[in-house]
């Protein structure tokens, strides 16, 4: 009777943690449309700071100058690791260009939050990478 009862709590508990992680998992993956204006692209010059080839989505960050002089560090969301790798790019393509000078061309946050989705971009020597995807709207 005991260890029915450690079996149904052990179970009961499961199952909560379950609905709880997918609850998460659903508020956390976004739609595309939700946060970027895809009519209005900008582009964004600085730094490459970080690349990170990580699922569900690719990271990566440029530190730029505001308008006011400060370092406004930029986050953008690329797709998953596997959509570089089957167009022939690994992970060192872009880190190798780490601490250089970039322009990124990315749509414009609807909160006006410096992030952004990965389009393009543009390294010092001017070769470049562009997405030809069209995100859900």
């Amino acid at each position: 009777m005991k260890e029915q009862m450690m079996t149904l709590k052990t179970m009961s508990l499961a199952v909560v943690m379950a609905v709880f992680g997918a609850i998460s998992t659903a508020e956390a993956h976004h739609s595309a449309a939700y946060i970027a204006d895809f009519t209005k692209p900008i582009q964004v010059k600085g730094v490459l700071t970080t690349v990170k080839f990580i699922n569900p989505h690719c990271e990566f960050r440029v530190d730029s100058k505001g308008a006011d002089g400060k370092t406004v560090a930029w986050s953008f969301e690329g797709p998953p690791p596997v959509f570089f790798r089957q167009a022939g790019l690994k992970k060192d393509d872009f880190a190798k260009h780490i601490g250089e000078d970039v322009t990124v061309t990315t749509f414009a946050n609807k909160m006006n939050a410096p992030t952004g989705f990965f389009k393009k971009i543009v390294y010092k020597d001017g070769k470049s990478f562009e997405m030809d995807f069209t995100p859900d709207r």
